[in-house]
C-alpha cells in the first residue's frame, strides 16, 4: 500500500505534496525545507509573478487563520444564561437578609455589595484566565479580598509560585525560605499547605456544592456561622453567603458604666465593659490645654490657634481651637505626580497623577504595564499564556511568562482500524507514529452495495474493491438490472493542469476513489408512438415514445371536428378519442341556426353545446312612436306577446286625443286609446259672458255655459260708469298737459328772461333762432305730446 490513509473506506489525502490538484506553496516546495532550496535559480521571475505568487501565499494564510479562528466561540454570550432577573434577585436577597430587621439592612455594611456582585453574571471574572466565572464553575475565593477565582486556575498559580520559589531558593537568589503564594489581586500570602485542593461553599460546609436557581451561586441551603469580627462570641446569621461577615446585629452594650452617666456604646463584646471614656482629665480640642472635667460636661475649646497637621500632611490648621475634625487644605501649591514627569499647580491635599501610561515591559517580557503613572513597580503580568503547545492541541495554561512552555504533559492512545489493539504515546507524537498492528479480522463494513466481502485481515487505508456484480436495479423502472462489475468505489487518476510556480517545484497527479453511476439500460423495449397508433421495439435507454406520422385523429372539443396534428403527445385527455389539451383548438366559426327572428352571429366559435342567448341590443320605436327603446335580442324573441307588449312600453303617457279633443290618460299601450268608462272625465271650467258667474262639470255631461243674472248686469253698469268717469279724468289731465307742455315750447321759443348773473356787469345777448331752427322746435313738441297721449290712452 502507497501509505496510511485516512481510516477505513477512505482514500489518503496527499498531504506531504500538492494535494487536490493545487500545487505547493511557493515557498516550501513539494515538502522541502527551506535549508534544502537550490543555491541558483535558473531564471529570475518578474515583478508581476513575484506579486501573484504573494498574493496567493498570503490568501491562503489567510485562509488557514480564519479557519483555526472559526473553531473557538466566545464565551461572552454565555453569560446571559447566568443572569438572574430582578424578581429572582430579589427573592434571593431578600431570604438572606431576613434575620436582619427592615431599618437594620444597613448595618451590612460591604456584605450586600458582595451579594449583589454575585448575582450579576458580567461582575464574576477570573482574573487569572480573565474568564467569566459560571455558575458550575468551580471556585476559590480568598479570605483577604474575598474575590473569587477559578478552582484549577488558583491551583495552577500555586504550584507554579512555589515551583518558582523552588528554583531561586535553589539558585540562591531567594532571600527568605519559607515558600509561599499570594493571592493575585490582593497579595495576601498563603502558606504551601494553604493551596486549595476542593471546591467548596462559601462558608466552607458544604464541598461541591450543586447549582441551585433559588441560591446564590456557589452557595449552600446552610447557615453561615462563621465568627463575627471583632470577636463578641457571636456568629453570622446570614445563609452560606459571599464577602465578609456583617457586624453584629444582635444589640449594643448598653450597660450603665462606673460614671453612672453613661452607657457601654460598644457593639456588642465579650468581657467588661471598661472605665467611661470621658472620665479622668481630659483635654480640650486641640489638646494643648488639659482640663479636670466631670464626664457628663464637654471640655470647651481653649482659644489658641488649632495647629493640628492637616490631611495633606504639609500644612497645619490655622483655625481657633474647635470641636470635630479639621477642614480641607485649600492652600495651592505645585505638586509633582507619582512618576515625576509632571507638575501642576492644585489645592494641596488632592494628589496628582499624570495621564502617561507606563511603557515598560512586565515581568513576562511581552506585554506593557499601560498603568497611568507608574512609579516604576509594575505589577506582575496576570493574563495567562495561553500559546499554543508543541502537540498542536493543547495550549499553556500556566501565567504569562518569557521562554519557551513546558512540553504537553497529556498522552495520546493510538489504536489500530479496528479498536483491538492500542498504543500509549505522548501527546503531538501520534502524527508521526504507525498505528499498531493487530492479526484480528478487518470488521471494516462493505463500501459497496453489496452486504458482505472476503475476509481479510485488519489494515490500514481501504480495503481491496469489490469483484462483485453490480446488479443493482437500473434508473429504467423497467426491473432490469446493472450487468456490470462493481463500481462502487473505482480509482481514478487526476493529472494536475496548474503549472509549477517554480522550477524545483513538482507537480503530483490525485488518485480519487469514486463511485461511478451504472451504465444506460440496453434491453430491448416495444414502444408506442406518441399518439398510441402502433409500437416499435427500441433500447431500454432510448425506448421514448416518437411520432409517427399519422394524422391525430381525435375529436376536439367542439364535438364537430377532428385533430389534423401529425402525430403528437396528447395529455389531459379524458379517453382515447377525445382530444387533449396538446391538439388543436378548434377555431371555426358557429354553423348553427339562429333563433326565429333573430339576425345577429353567434358570438362564440365552434361549439357542441346550444348557443348562449343573443345578448346584442336592437333599436326599437315604443307603442306610442314617441320613444326609441334598446332592448336585448335573445329578451325580445324568448318573450310572449305579454313580454313583447312590457317591453315596447315605454312608460310614458299615451301622447294621442280622444274624440272629445282631451288626451289619452293611459300609459304607452298599442293598438287604438281605450275609452274611458262612462266617458271622458276631464272637468271643464265654463263662465257666464261676462265673465262674473262659473261652473265645473265633466266632459262627457255636455253642459251649456251659465248666463248672466241682474247681479252681472248690475256690475257691469258700475264698471261703464266708473271707466267713463276715469276717461273724463284722463282727457282733462291730458288737455292741462298738453297745454303745459305748449307753454313751455312758447317759452323756448320765444326766449324767455335769463337770470343776471351776480358778479357781471356786462350781458351777453344769445342770437335769435332762425326760422328753420324754430319749425324743427315745433315739430319735435308735437311729437313728444302725441307719444305722452298715447301712453295715456293704452293705459
Amino acid at each position: 500500500m502507497p501509505g496510511r490513509g485516512a481510516g477505513r473506506g477512505r482514500s489518503a489525502p496527499a498531504w506531504g505534496g500538492a494535494g487536490r490538484g493545487r500545487p505547493a506553496p511557493a515557498w516550501g516546495g513539494a515538502g522541502q525545507k527551506q535549508s534544502q532550496r537550490p543555491a541558483a535559480v535558473p531564471a529570475e521571475p518578474t515583478q508581476r509573478q513575484t506579486e501573484r505568487r504573494f498574493a496567493e501565499a498570503c490568501a491562503q494564510i489567510r485562509a488557514a487563520s480564519e479557519k483555526h479562528v472559526s473553531q473557538y466561540q466566545l464565551s461572552d454570550s454565555e453569560d446571559e444564561q447566568d443572569d438572574v432577573d430582578d424578581d429572582t434577585r430579589e427573592q434571593i436577597l431578600g431570604r438572606l437578609c431576613d434575620r436582619y430587621a427592615a431599618d437594620d439592612k444597613s448595618a451590612l455594611g460591604n456584605t450586600s455589595e458582595y451579594l449583589q456582585r454575585a448575582l450579576n453574571a458580567e461582575a464574576n471574572t477570573c482574573l487569572i484566565c480573565i474568564g467569566s466565572v459560571k455558575r458550575t464553575d468551580p471556585l476559590w475565593c480568598c479570605s483577604g479580598c474575598w474575590v473569587g477565582f477559578h478552582l484549577h486556575c488558583v491551583q495552577t498559580w500555586a504550584r507554579d509560585s512555589i515551583s518558582q520559589q523552588q528554583r531561586r531558593l535553589e539558585s540562591g537568589d531567594a532571600k527568605t525560605e519559607v515558600l509561599q503564594w499570594h493571592c493575585p489581586n490582593c497579595r495576601r500570602p498563603y502558606g504551601r499547605d494553604q493551596v486549595p485542593s476542593r471546591y467548596r461553599c462559601y462558608c466552607g460546609k458544604t464541598p461541591d456544592p450543586p447549582p441551585d436557581p433559588w441560591l446564590l451561586p456557589h452557595a449552600c441551603d446552610q447557615r453561615c456561622e462563621r465568627p463575627l469580627r471583632p470577636e463578641c462570641g457571636h456568629r453570622c446569621l446570614l445563609q452560606c453567603h459571599p464577602g465578609p461577615c456583617p457586624p453584629c446585629p444582635v444589640t449594643v452594650c448598653g450597660r450603665p458604666l462606673s460614671c453612672g452617666h453613661h452607657r457601654c456604646e460598644r457593639v456588642c463584646h465579650s468581657g467588661a465593659c471598661g472605665l467611661c471614656e470621658r472620665a479622668g482629665p481630659r483635654r480640650c480640642p486641640c489638646g494643648r490645654t488639659e482640663l479636670e472635667a466631670p464626664c457628663h460636661q464637654d471640655v470647651p475649646p481653649c482659644g489658641d490657634t488649632c495647629d493640628k497637621w492637616l490631611a495633606c500632611g504639609v500644612h497645619r490648621c490655622a483655625q481657633r481651637c474647635h470641636t470635630g475634625a479639621c477642614g480641607r487644605c485649600l492652600q495651592l501649591r505645585v505638586k509633582r505626580c507619582r512618576c515625576g514627569r509632571k507638575e501642576k499647580e492644585l489645592v494641596c491635599d488632592k494628589e496628582f497623577t499624570c495621564d502617561i501610561k507606563c511603557k515598560r515591559l512586565k515581568d513576562c517580557g511581552k506585554h506593557t504595564c499601560n498603568r497611568k503613572c507608574c512609579t516604576g513597580d509594575c505589577p506582575p503580568c496576570e493574563l495567562s499564556c495561553g500559546r499554543t503547545l508543541p502537540c498542536g492541541q493543547h495550549k499553556c495554561s500556566s501565567p504569562c511568562h518569557p521562554g519557551p512552555c513546558y512540553p504537553c504533559g497529556q498522552t495520546a492512545e493510538l489504536r489500530c482500524p479496528c479498536g483491538a489493539t492500542r498504543l500509549t504515546v505522548p501527546c503531538g507524537r501520534q502524527r508521526g507514529a504507525r498505528p499498531p498492528r493487530c492479526r484480528q479480522p478487518c470488521p471494516a463494513p462493505t463500501d459497496c452495495h453489496h452486504p458482505a466481502r472476503p475476509r481479510h485481515p485488519c489494515h490500514a487505508g481501504d480495503c481491496p474493491p469489490c469483484s462483485l456484480t453490480c446488479g443493482q436495479p437500473l434508473p429504467c423502472g423497467r426491473g432490469h438490472s446493472c450487468p456490470q462489475p462493481c463500481h462502487d468505489r473505482v480509482q481514478q487518476r487526476f493529472v494536475s493542469q496548474k503549472k509549477a510556480a517554480t522550477p524545483w517545484e513538482k507537480t503530483e497527479d490525485r488518485v480519487v476513489t469514486v463511485s461511478l453511476p451504472c451504465p444506460p439500460c440496453q434491453a430491448p423495449v416495444s414502444t408506442p408512438c406518441l399518439g398510441a397508433h402502433a409500437e416499435y421495439p427500441m433500447p431500454c435507454t432510448e425506448a421514448r415514445p416518437q411520432s409517427c406520422g399519422r394524422p391525430c385523429g381525435r375529436l376536439l372539443l367542439c364535438g364537430n371536428h377532428r385533430c389534423q396534428q401529425p402525430c403528437h403527445t396528447v395529455e389531459g385527455a379524458p379517453d382515447s378519442e377525445t382530444a387533449g389539451t396538446t391538439c388543436d383548438v378548434c377555431e371555426a366559426a358557429c354553423s348553427r341556426d339562429r333563433p326565429p327572428g333573430c339576425q345577429h352571429a353567434c358570438e362564440r366559435g365552434c361549439h357542441a353545446e346550444p348557443c348562449p342567448p343573443c345578448r346584442q341590443h336592437r333599436r326599437l320605436r315604443c307603442h306610442c312612436q314617441l320613444g326609441v327603446l334598446h332592448v336585448r335580442c335573445h329578451e325580445l324573441s324568448e318573450a310572449d306577446e305579454q313580454q313583447k307588449e312590457r317591453l315596447l312600453c315605454c312608460g310614458n303617457p299615451c301622447p294621442r286625443t280622444l274624440e272629445c279633443g282631451h288626451r289619452c290618460a293611459a300609459v304607452c299601450h298599442p293598438g287604438p286609446c281605450p275609452a274611458p268608462e262612462g266617458g271622458c272625465a276631464t272637468r271643464l271650467k265654463q263662465r257666464c259672458p261676462c265673465g262674473r258667474r262659473a261652473q265645473t262639470t265633466a266632459c262627457r255631461e255636455r253642459a251649456p255655459p251659465p248666463d248672466c243674472d241682474d247681479k252681472c248686469r248690475e256690475v257691469a253698469q258700475a264698471k261703464e260708469q266708473e271707466r267713463a268717469a276715469r276717461e273724463e279724468a284722463a282727457a282733462a289731465e291730458e288737455a292741462a298737459r298738453q297745454q303745459q307742455a305748449v307753454e313751455e315750447l312758447e317759452r323756448k321759443l320765444t326766449g324767455g328772461r335769463r337770470k343776471e348773473r351776480r358778479g357781471r356787469r356786462q350781458q351777453t345777448a344769445e342770437p335769435e333762432p332762425s326760422s328753420a331752427g324754430r319749425w324743427l322746435l315745433l315739430a319735435a313738441a308735437v311729437a313728444v305730446l302725441a307719444v305722452t297721449a298715447g301712453l295715456l290712452l293704452y293705459q
